[in-house]
């Protein structure tokens, strides 16, 4: 236990695994990640770092649905986008390039 004040954030590895990994290998691993974040709710599931370029956009979309089903904690769950829009051009391109 690291106290009440520190918050930990990442381990999803981004260049050997998120640009690699099928969208279920990656719902996988982010739910096990979140399982072992997730008591005590100071945990925030994310990359270890950056996103690759070049990641593909449906690892994305596993990982942060995956960390919304497995990391549900009711009205203190805040995501950065909660509509199933395709990305904007600037997005998209970001992602494949």
């Amino acid at each position: 236990m690291l106290g009440d004040r520190i918050v930990l954030i990442g381990n999803l590895e981004q260049v050997g695994f998120l640009k690699r990994a099928t969208p279920r290998e990656v719902a996988e691993r982010t739910r096990r990640m979140v399982r072992v974040g997730k008591p005590g709710g100071r945990y925030i599931a994310a990359a270890a770092d950056f996103i690759e370029r070049g990641t593909p956009l449906g690892n994305l979309r596993a990982m942060i649905e995956a960390a919304k089903d497995e990391g549900d904690h009711g009205s203190r769950w805040c995501a950065c986008r909660e509509s199933n829009a395709e990305p904007s051009a600037p997005e998209a391109d970001a992602l494949s390039n």
